[in-house]
């Protein structure tokens, strides 16, 4: 990965972190990048922020990256619409300290200047994962006065499977729960891999959150995510009434997923109902007001199966 030029310049002008600072986090880049995703403890705690903030997702989009060019980057959430950006530290092991040669000081402290004036983000969160609790709870108490304004340390168990994980940790059973139609373990489990095996497809780098969840949905079988989407009565008032005013045609929303058939033709939309790519089909339907089912079904076919 090369770091842009834009963020290297602002890196080496700025007082507070200079050249030295720059060549660390190219050091950094470096290093990391063979390990991208390597983690499992990073992956499950990934899984865990994206079935916590998929509900969010739905109204704006959040965006969620394992790669990033930042000192702090095991794992970055961005919710540009709010103005936030997390910055998580994952850390497994029982030599961890805020200070010394590899203290989490440093990193703290030059990522938040990074969030607050590169990124231009207002609430920007930098947060330490560990997985030890005894290492939790004595860095929990000692988080340096320089940071301790942006900074949260908090605790997730390293476990060896979803299963433990579900049945060790009550706020990750729930985020999961809350996107399954079943509170069974079993089919929890089944929801955890689906989003993990998701997550671990994608890019590294920046990724729509809510993307990552519809990916997991379609690769899931049987499918036991929640349908989180708008059914026929939430379609787009005009959009509904220019398809209600086509002759023959029939349509309907099961589980998100929008169908339609007209004289022996049928098609299917790949975008849920409810997503910003179904949502720009339906202004760009309504904008050309089609008046017959062959206009329609000109238009529904630029994105369907």
């Amino acid at each position: 990965m090369t770091l842009k030029q834009e963020l290297s310049e602002f890196i080496k002008s700025h007082q507070k972190l200079g050249r030295q600072a720059l060549k660390s986090l190219k050091n950094q880049i470096r290093g990391g990048e063979n390990n991208a995703k390597g983690s499992r403890h990073e992956n499950y705690f990934a899984v865990f922020q994206i079935a916590v903030r998929f509900p969010s997702a739905l109204t704006r989009r959040i965006f969620i990256s394992a790669q990033a060019d930042a000192f702090v980057d095991d794992l970055v959430v961005v919710d540009q619409e709010a103005g936030a950006r997390l910055s998580y530290q994952l850390k497994d092991a029982v030599a961890v300290d805020w200070r010394g040669t590899k203290g989490i000081l440093g990193y703290f402290f030059r990522q938040h200047i990074l969030d607050c004036e590169y990124h231009q983000m207002p609430d920007a969160r930098t947060v330490l994962v560990l997985g030890n609790q005894q290492v939790y709870e004595k860095l929990k108490a000692s988080v340096p006065e320089a940071i301790a304004a942006h900074t949260d340390v908090i605790y997730f168990e390293n476990t060896e499977s979803p299963n433990r994980l579900l049945l060790s940790n009550p706020e990750f059973r729930k985020a999961v729960e809350a996107l399954c139609i079943s509170s069974a373990v079993d089919k929890l489990e089944m929801i955890v891999q689906g989003l993990l095996g998701a997550w671990m497809a994608c890019s590294p780098v920046e990724q729509d959150l809510e993307k990552i969840v519809q990916k997991a949905i379609r690769q899931t079988r049987p499918n036991l995510f929640r349908n989180f989407y708008s059914e026929e009565d939430d379609l787009d008032p005009d959009f509904r009434a220019i398809i209600d005013s086509i002759d023959g045609l029939r349509y309907e929303v099961t589980n998100g997923s929008f169908s339609y058939s007209v004289g022996g033709f049928t098609g299917v939309i790949p975008h849920r109902v409810g997503s910003e790519e179904f949502r720009q089909l339906c202004n760009r339907i309504v904008s050309a007001r089609p008046e017959s089912a062959l206009k329609l079904v000109e238009a529904l076919m630029g994105v369907s199966d």
